[in-house]
């Protein structure tokens, strides 16, 4: 598809694509099932390891040592209540993970996780940040560094700035994420 300025209606045809895919959809509607029907809560090993090791399989996170990831979300104080009430600081702690002595920083892995807990909030991957950075600067107003993308709190900036400045407000974060998600693979 040739790639045109953002709108409710462009978004849409997006979303429609999107659909076609069954994989896709089926693979969403079963995390999303898993995080917030099934084991919505973050208080038992068993629990986060299944959400852990299904998140990183369809969305192909890359996390090293899913057991280990798992404790460590266990291990953090008021997880749900925080998840909750979205704490954006709570991205970087699910993302700093030490595994055999070395820190990882496992930021996608960690939006998602927080994002499929919590859909008022965006998902960043590479794909999304490609196609942010593709509008990047063609109005004046919709500027931001590489490195803002990878900061939670600005990234969240910058999707609401890209929200407001093409009219998308009343578009889901979940629509908003596959419509980039999609837009982003195409540039790749």
């Amino acid at each position: 598809m040739p790639i045109v300025n953002p709108s409710k209606k462009e978004v849409q045809k997006y979303l429609d694509e999107w659909k076609k895919d069954t994989k896709a959809v089926n693979q969403a509607k079963c995390v999303k099932r898993l995080f917030t029907e099934t084991y919505p809560n973050n208080d038992k090993i068993d629990e986060i390891l299944v959400k852990v090791a299904t998140l990183n399989d369809y969305y192909s996170t890359n996390i090293l040592a899913t057991y280990t990831v798992a404790e460590h979300i266990l291990s953090i104080k008021d997880i749900d209540k925080r998840l909750k009430d979205g704490d954006m600081d709570l991205v970087a702690e699910i993302a700093k993970n030490k595994i055999n002595g070395t820190i990882y920083n496992f930021y996608v892995f960690a939006t998602k996780y927080f994002a499929i807990h919590n859909d008022n909030f965006p998902i960043y991957d590479s794909k999304v940040g490609a196609a942010l950075r593709f509008f990047r600067s063609l109005p004046e107003e919709f500027d931001f560094n590489n490195e803002d993308l990878l900061d939670y709190k600005k990234f969240c900036e910058i999707i609401n700035d890209f929200r407001t400045i093409y009219n998308l407000q009343d578009i889901s974060m979940t629509e908003l994420d596959n419509y980039l998600w999609q837009l982003g693979r195409s540039l790749s």
